[in-house]
């Protein structure tokens, strides 16, 4: 599969379709969170047009800003966003707790990849027609990192009490192991970008809003 700016610009079009018809389904304010996903996933893959076009030296001298406002979404928004949008929706108390956790465990591998992006060389480059981001963060540190990475971003989906939720999570999993044996050395943006098209699901897990109902949130729990 070969990716480039096309791709990126046309995933960006089409989740920002998603995310807006996302925030228009419902007005309830514990939805939001969750509904707006497409919409940041838009303005990742929007960024990482640019970079396509700057590392092809057709938009040249924004590499460096371009890699790092990808990697601001990648490396230290998700962790944080993704735990905290399905403790907003969830009602659970017992769920709620473990959703803590998780929300925790993403806010310190947060702090730790903004430290390695602010402390260490990073890059980017076009390798067999994808994008390869280089990180020199220490390697003593990586293992902890990625647990800690994959606890916030993807175990939530199965905590959650919100029907199709674990479908979701799974289609994640399913993202995340495709990228890492087909395009390791492009992994951060190959599985970024299917989680990305993923997103698009968020609009059929979403209940539609209805004005002549109750709006206190009843999420179709399992």
């Amino acid at each position: 599969m070969c990716f480039s700016s096309t791709a990126s610009f046309g995933a960006s079009g089409v989740l920002l379709l998603i995310g807006v018809a996302s925030i228009i389904k419902t007005d309830q304010s514990k939805l939001l969170p969750f509904a707006v996903i497409p919409l940041i996933f838009a303005v990742q893959q929007f960024t990482e047009g640019f970079l396509w076009l700057s590392l092809e030296g057709r938009l040249p001298g924004y590499e460096k800003l371009l890699t790092y406002s990808y990697l601001f979404f990648a490396q230290i928004l998700w962790p944080v966003w993704i735990p905290l949008a399905f403790l907003w929706l969830e009602n659970n108390n017992t769920r709620r707790i473990f959703l803590k956790i998780l929300a925790g465990a993403g806010i310190l591998v947060s702090l730790y990849l903004a430290y390695g992006l602010l402390s260490f060389n990073v890059g980017s480059e076009i390798v067999n027609h994808h994008i390869k981001y280089r990180l020199d963060y220490p390697q003593r540190l990586q293992g902890f990192g990625n647990l800690f990475y994959g606890l916030a971003t993807i175990v939530p989906a199965f905590v959650s009490s919100i029907k199709g939720m674990k479908i979701f999570g799974l289609l994640v999993i399913l993202a995340y192991l495709v990228a890492f044996l087909s395009f390791r050395n492009a992994l951060i943006s190959i599985w970024c970008y299917y989680a990305a098209v993923i997103s698009i699901s968020i609009w059929f897990l979403l209940p539609v809003s209805n004005p002549n109902e109750v709006k206190e949130i009843n999420l179709k729990n399992n």
